[in-house]
């Protein structure tokens, strides 16, 4: 697991609890699981204790996962170098880009989206702040069969993952989800919940799916704009004491995925031709909080 903030702590948590799991993180994180272990709070509660280091293994991995910030893919794809030819690569990522970047150089590339809520709470412990839906696919040169094969060892180890038929449809779709409620959450400084509490919030959410679908259909992935409305509002519902990881960033001053989100929708719809007054407002705003934090 390379990059083991939140979510690459809980997935590695649990799938620790089966196989021999190491996860590669920075090393305050490290630090304090190799002293008390990795302790997962709220909708799962966990204590485990897989390998953690701050440098890539230099033994064979059946799986590779990578769960870094999705700017930082590149960087973690070269670090990554020595099991492109031997590995199964595996992105959970934000964004829609990843599994492209990943697959110009690993051989073998299956991609997925989530949207469980997961908070970093301190070194060495998360907290599992709302439950999601997890969908794996092919990406490059791997078959149906291992894919499902990887969902079932997912499953088993108490993360419920399923296979997907079409995921570049569905990791359009998680960024359509996560354009609307990362940077809503980031701007109010609200926890995911509260969008559906607050009608103008509540407002601007649907506005942004409307847009963002609008774009996804020029892609030619069929998401219509009531579709990505229901299921951003159940993720907001399923995940509502969630701090999303745009808030989480701004708040701790840290660079966002903005860019990654809501700007390569921008990007997309820009060459199509199609506005987006609210996304781009919204991109806008997280920008400027990134930049003055």
């Amino acid at each position: 697991m390379f990059g083991a903030g939140a979510m690459g702590s809980l997935i590695g948590g649990l799938l620790s609890s089966r196989h021999d799991v190491t996860l590669v993180a920075r090393q305050d994180h490290v630090d304090a699981i190799r002293r008390c272990g990795l302790r997962v709070t709220g909708m799962t509660e966990l204590c485990t204790q897989p390998w953690a280091m701050t440098e890539v293994p230099a033994a064979p991995q059946d799986v590779v996962i990578i769960s870094t910030k999705a700017y930082d893919t590149r960087v973690a794809v070269a670090a990554l170098r020595r099991f492109w030819h031997t590995s199964l690569f595996l992105t959970l990522q934000n964004g829609f880009r990843n599994a492209d970047i990943i697959a110009r150089k690993a051989d073998r590339v299956a991609a997925g989206t989530t949207s469980h809520g997961v908070t970093y709470v301190r070194e060495g412990l998360v907290r599992h702040a709302g439950l999601g839906d997890t969908y794996i696919g092919t990406f490059r040169k791997v078959t149906t069969e291992e894919v499902k094969e990887l969902a079932r060892e997912f499953t088993s180890c108490g993360f419920p993952s399923a296979y997907s038929e079409d995921v570049r449809r569905d990791l359009w779709m998680k960024a359509i989800v996560n354009a609307a409620i990362n940077p809503l959450t980031a701007i109010a400084k609200v926890e995911n919940g509260r969008l559906l509490q607050i009608p103008q919030l509540h407002a601007l959410m649907r506005q942004s799916c409307e847009e963002a679908a609008a774009v996804a259909r020029a892609e030619d992935h069929q998401i219509q704009a009531a579709e990505a409305i229901k299921i951003t509002e159940r993720v907001a519902l399923r995940t509502a004491a969630n701090r999303s990881s745009m808030l989480q960033d701004i708040e701790r001053g840290r660079r966002t995925e903005v860019s990654q989100i809501s700007g390569a929708i921008a990007e997309a719809a820009e060459r199509r031709g199609i506005p987006l007054p609210v996304v781009n407002a919204l991109r806008l705003s997280v920008s400027e909080l990134e930049r003055h934090a």
